[in-house]
């Protein structure tokens, strides 16, 4: 059974593969993100909230905010720069992972 977010995730798989730019896939996200969190959830609903929108029912929650750098040091261990093999595969310890066709001899960033 799938969970209401990866739903939510599968339906905007298409729209990230459509971008090309790390802007524009900020963009889409940011786009993803604003829907999600202004649109009706059917678990809210069952909840009876009123309205049954994330958006009203987080409030001002906002969580922590970070500056670039403090943001850069938390994740420099879980980004890995890599370059595609001739296949369009970059390796990570004895993971494969395949990239792209097309794109051989290309830098990349794996964020784990």
């Amino acid at each position: 059974m799938e969970t209401h977010f990866n739903v939510q995730r599968r339906l905007y798989d298409y729209q990230f593969a459509l971008t090309t730019t790390p802007a524009e896939f900020e963009r889409a996200h940011q786009a993803f993100m604003d829907l999600y969190n202004t649109t009706a959830h059917q678990g809210l609903l069952q909840d009876q909230f009123d309205p049954p929108i994330p958006l009203h029912v987080l409030g001002e929650a906002k969580g922590r905010m970070y500056t670039p750098d403090e943001l850069t040091r938390k994740f420099s261990r879980a980004l890995f720069p890599r370059t595609t093999n001739q296949h369009g595969c970059v390796t990570l310890h004895s993971y494969h992972f395949y990239i792209e066709a097309g794109i051989p001899k290309t830098q990349v960033l794996l964020w784990v």
